[in-house]
């Protein structure tokens, strides 16, 4: 047990030297909504609070928000609390920011790993170890991520630590529930949506259920301070402009970004009473996207083995609830930001979570062959065997992502794009401007507002803003 923690370290190390290599910096997206994030960050260092300089034209139809730097009102705190670190560290040189965001995202990554390999030695199974780490390190999905800065990771770090107590990984005293309760509040301020994920988690836990009453009292304290900042700005404790807006967005009548590009709200009560078909087709589609490209997600071959490996234990009516929790968990993902936003990114969250499962029970299955051999391995013999198998099953049958290779090349391309209107926006006297890129006002430190595709709504907002 002493060894647990200096292993799970050793591990981080080494997967840090091994993946560093592996995976060559990938250029950011200049719509990345990392750069607003970094924006509140910046603005958090010099003292002006929670104010971003991106604003969406939806947020000025709400008289709180008729102002530039914006209050910020589309993003919920947790992350651009986070990034503080690395906008501290770089202060006014964009690319040291974005290279030490890049490390900390790694850090992250490296952490798991590590809580990972913890949690595997102190169940005392290290043969697991080997495939934990592969498919850590061969992920594209991950690695992404990590290039591209997405909140998901964080989530998917917390997630991983709330899944780990709640399989009893943590202990099970007072101190156990409070790190439930720290993690669970964490996530509550990075992706509110995700809040029901550890309550499921806990509830079906092998712990007992009464002591996790302390753990929600506290992820609501560590919450509470932004609802009552939101209750005093908007009047709504839970107030978020996605709730004016996502509902709709990319539906017939509101094709792509368009309702984020006016000044019409949208409530999602309203909008399901008046006009609730565009909304279910949305959703219908959301689904057959997600379940499409669910693939993505892990190499192909856990995909396979995992099936086969559920049906052979059906059939042994050896039932386990892992696979009925995490498969209610990920359905229950699906069908939520199939009527939101049905990216792929969002199922990230999951993903440590189902490759340390996917571990464990490849190497349970693997160990109860081998033990019933004459002469049973070395666990770091097999913990070695089965890495090197999980590697080349990952070569031969990858999961690929090319949409996003996609849109690297598009990021590329619009580079240039980027720096000719950062130019253009320090050489001009205006105080704010329109824009097309998050990158921008990030990068001229200047505030701006996402296009408004209607004149009329330009103009609108010119006269709010002079007003």
């Amino acid at each position: 047990m002493r060894t647990c923690i200096p292993g799970g370290l050793l591990a981080a190390l080494l997967f840090v030297a091994i993946w560093l290599p592996l995976q060559p910096p990938r250029e950011h997206l200049p719509t990345s909504d990392l750069y607003t994030h970094l924006s509140v960050a910046r603005h958090l260092l010099r003292g002006d609070g929670f104010v971003t300089d991106l604003a969406y034209p939806l947020s000025f139809a709400f008289p709180f928000a008729q102002a530039l730097p914006q209050p910020l009102i589309y993003r919920p705190p947790g992350y651009a609390l986070w990034l503080m670190l690395p906008q501290a560290i770089g202060g006014d040189d964009s690319a040291r920011v974005l290279a030490a965001v890049r490390i900390q995202q790694l850090a992250v990554l490296a952490m798991m790993a590590a809580l990972g390999v913890i949690a595997l030695l102190r169940r005392g199974n290290g043969p697991a170890i080997g495939i934990w780490l592969v498919l850590l390190l061969a992920s594209p999905i991950l690695g992404f991520a990590v290039d591209w800065a997405f909140v998901e990771l964080l989530s998917a770090g917390l997630l991983l630590g709330i899944w780990l107590e709640s399989r009893g990984q943590a202990g099970t005293g007072p101190r156990a529930a409070v790190l439930a309760g720290i993690l669970a509040g964490a996530l509550m301020l990075l992706r509110p949506e995700l809040c029901w994920i550890p309550a499921v988690w806990w509830m079906a836990g092998s712990q007992k259920k009464r002591r996790y009453l302390l753990a929600v009292v506290l992820a609501l304290v560590i919450a509470s301070p932004w609802a009552v900042r939101n209750l005093r700005l908007t009047g709504d404790p839970l107030f978020s402009l996605q709730g004016n807006a996502e509902l709709v967005k990319m539906t017939r009548t509101w094709p792509g970004y368009s309702v984020y590009r006016q000044l019409e709200p949208q409530p999602m009560v309203r909008a399901l009473r008046a006009d609730p078909l565009p909304i279910l087709r949305k959703g219908a589609r959301g689904v057959r996207q997600q379940l499409g490209d669910l693939h993505r997600l892990l190499p192909s071959w856990v995909w396979w083995g995992g099936s086969v490996f559920l049906l052979l234990r059906i059939k042994q009516r050896s039932y386990d609830s892992v696979p009925l929790v995490l498969g209610l968990s990920l359905g229950g993902l699906i069908l939520f930001y199939a009527f939101f936003d049905a990216g792929l990114r969002h199922l990230v969250v999951l993903v440590p979570v189902l490759m340390f499962e996917t571990a464990v029970g490849s190497a349970r299955a693997v160990g109860s062959f081998l033990n019933s051999s004459a002469r049973p391995l070395r666990p770091q013999v097999v913990a070695a065997g089965l890495g090197a198998v999980a590697l080349l099953l990952t070569w031969m049958l990858p999961c690929r992502l090319p949409g996003w290779q996609q849109s690297l090349t598009e990021a590329a391309s619009a580079g240039e794009a980027v720096r000719t209107e950062v130019e253009q926006v320090l050489s001009s006297k205006e105080p704010w401007y329109f824009t097309e890129y998050s990158a921008v006002p990030y990068l001229s430190d200047r505030p701006a507002i996402w296009m408004a595709d209607s004149p009329a709504d330009r103009e609108r907002i010119r006269q709010l803003l002079a007003d």
